[in-house]
């Protein structure tokens, strides 16, 4: 008769749902490291993008503000271009310094992965809610 079939009853119910809920954690799993793999590339294309348009601008910066200085220096008399030397060297040093700062301020605001951390957080308080309504 049924000779070659699994015999029904809560085993089946179990195996089954056990198998279910493994496909569903894969799955998950599957998405989130899609999710990170995804996220990874653009912020590696985003810091390659950001880095080559800083080192740009700063070498613009720096041949402009050699040039500006040269200019300063040649229109000053000569007695005083010690001076001017000395008060120009203390005010892009402490310009650099300020710039550094903010340049660390703004790093410490950015935040790598921030949707894979958002969607964790998410999926933690769903499992969570689970959980309680299993209960």
């Amino acid at each position: 008769m049924r000779e070659n079939q699994h015999p029904d009853g809560p085993a089946k119910g179990l195996l089954t749902t056990l198998q279910r809920i493994g496909s569903i954690l894969i799955d998950m799993v599957e998405t989130r490291l899609q999710l990170v793999a995804v996220e990874l590339e653009q912020e590696k294309q985003t810091f390659v993008q950001l880095i080559l348009l800083a080192g740009t601008t700063l070498l613009l910066i720096a041949f402009g503000l050699m040039s500006l200085l040269v200019l300063i220096f040649l229109m000053v008399d000569p007695t005083y271009r010690i001076q001017v030397v000395a008060i120009t060297t203390a005010v892009l040093l402490i310009l650099a310094l300020l710039g550094t700062c903010w340049t660390l301020k703004i790093a410490h605001r950015t935040s790598l992965l921030a949707a894979t951390r958002e969607q964790l957080k998410q999926d933690i308080k769903q499992l969570k809610q689970d959980e309680h309504e299993t209960e």
